[in-house]
C-alpha cells in the first residue's frame, strides 16, 4: 500500500467534519463499539489472565499502561480498571490524533479512580510519538522505569498502514516494541481493507515479525 504515504515531519490536518474516515478518529465510536464488548473478549480468551499472571510474577506495585489511538478514552479507562482490581497502582497514558476526542477523554479521567492522562499526538510522527511517551514515563515513574509495562493498540494499525505505507507501519510497530514490555495489538479485520486482501496479510506478518524481532533482541 503506497497511497497517501506520510512523510516524517509533515503536518497532519484533522477535520471533524470528515467523520473520522481519513484517520480513524470517529467521534461516536463507542456508541457502536462499547468497551464492554472488547473487555468481555479479552476476559473470555484468557488474555487478561495472562497479563495479570505475568505482572504477579514480576511483583510490581505500579503498572504503566499506554493506549495508542485511544479515541475518547473509554476503553483505556476500562482496561485500567480491570488491572486496578489486582490492587496495582495503574498509571495510564492515552494518545490520539484528534483534539476534540482528547478533550472528551480528559473530562472522563476524573470520574474513575485511575491516574490517567490523555494527550494529542500524531502517531505517524516518530518524534512526537516517542516524546509524548518518554515525557509521561519521566514524570510519572522512578528513574529506573524507561518502558511501559503494557501498551495497547486497538483498531489503529490500518490507519498507520494507509498513511505511512509498509515501512511506516513496520517503524510504528518497532517503536511500540521498544516502548513496552508487553503489547496488546488488535489489527482491523481484513474486510476493512479496500485495496487487496494481501494488505491484511502484510499487517499480520509485520506485527508478528517485529514483535518476535524486538523480543529476541531484548
Amino acid at each position: 500500500m503506497d497511497s497517501f504515504v506520510y512523510s516524517e515531519g509533515e503536518s497532519v490536518q484533522v477535520h471533524s467534519d470528515d467523520g473520522g474516515h481519513r484517520y480513524g478518529n470517529f467521534h461516536n465510536y463507542y456508541n457502536f463499539h462499547p468497551p464492554k464488548n472488547r473487555i468481555d473478549v479479552l476476559q473470555r480468551c484468557g488474555i487478561f489472565d495472562f497479563i495479570i499472571q505475568r505482572f504477579r510474577i514480576i511483583d510490581k506495585n505500579h503498572l504503566y499502561y499506554c493506549d495508542l489511538g485511544c479515541n475518547e478514552g473509554n476503553l483505556s479507562l476500562e482496561v485500567s480498571q480491570v488491572l486496578s482490581k489486582e490492587q496495582w497502582n495503574i498509571k495510564t497514558l492515552g494518545l490520539d490524533i484528534d483534539t476534540e476526542l482528547i478533550s472528551r477523554a480528559r473530562k472522563k479521567d476524573g470520574l474513575v479512580n485511575i491516574d490517567a492522562e490523555f494527550h494529542e499526538c500524531n502517531l505517524l510522527d516518530e518524534q512526537d510519538h516517542m516524546a509524548r511517551c518518554q515525557a509521561f514515563l519521566n514524570e510519572k515513574s522512578a528513574s529506573t522505569q524507561r518502558r511501559f509495562d503494557l501498551l495497547s493498540v486497538f483498531s489503529t494499525t490500518m490507519w498507520i498502514h494507509v498513511h505511512a505505507g509498509d515501512e511506516g507501519l513496520k517503524d510504528f510497530i518497532k517503536r511500540c516494541c521498544h516502548l513496552s514490555d508487553m503489547i496488546l495489538m488488535e489489527p482491523q479485520p481484513s474486510k476493512w481493507y479496500d485495496t487487496s486482501f494481501d494488505s491484511y496479510h502484510q499487517v499480520l506478518f509485520y506485527i508478528l515479525y517485529c514483535v518476535l524481532l524486538i523480543g529476541y533482541h531484548k
